[in-house]
């Protein structure tokens, strides 16, 4: 459930429901619910999305840095993005902060030298603030800035569901092909190997 599809107002709410029913259905059929821990650093979580060698069409994000003509590979720009949330929220989490070192982490281990961390997928009324820049900005920026090519990764969603598809696919799209920046788009970690053994070892 996306802080989007309920709006500010009602996020926390959702949330807490979310919680107690977390909490009561295993009880409800006698089973156990393990919750898995934070897994910024974890090895799978990383090398599923950056992983250059060992046969770097296994692994998404250089995957998608390889579709950039070779010429041009050194100065590609990386842009993770994230769902928005707003900023009241993100001050009590650390949110941000995990997303900014996720990035950091993919973005070395797959050897590109310039990474953004963006959000997409802002909703609820202008007046409340939520985290920014937006994708679209950012692309609009780095292309005022020169950057031909940029390798554009959803890494704070797990799959390609309606949201990422037509955040980035329909409107970052549009955006791009709108200003001349050569946008390849790589995939959410998905069903990738390394991110499911990272689960396994997890729970």
């Amino acid at each position: 459930l996306a802080a989007g599809a309920v709006g500010p107002a009602l996020f926390p709410l959702a949330v807490g429901l979310l919680m107690s029913l977390y909490a009561v259905i295993p009880m409800l059929l006698s089973v156990s619910l393990p919750a898995l821990e934070d897994h910024v650093h974890a090895f799978g979580w990383v090398r599923a999305f950056g992983t250059l060698g060992f046969g770097a069409a296994m692994f998404v994000f250089p995957a998608a840095l390889a579709q950039i003509p070779a010429e041009r590979r050194g100065r590609a720009h990386g842009v993770f993005t994230a769902h928005s949330i707003p900023v009241a929220m993100a001050r009590h989490c650390r949110y941000e902060a995990q997303l900014a070192e996720t990035a950091r982490l993919v973005g070395a281990r797959a050897g590109i030298h310039d990474h953004h961390l963006v959000y997409q997928s802002r909703s609820g009324p202008a007046q409340v603030p939520w985290l920014e820049p937006d994708v679209c900005d950012q692309l609009r920026l780095l292309r005022g800035r020169g950057v031909e090519d940029v390798v554009l990764s959803p890494i704070g969603f797990l799959s390609d569901h309606v949201e990422v598809l037509y955040d980035l696919d329909v409107e970052a799209r549009d955006v791009a092909d709108g200003i001349g920046l050569n946008v390849v788009r790589a995939p959410t970690v998905g069903t990738h190997p390394a991110f499911v053994a990272m689960i396994r070892e997890l729970i």
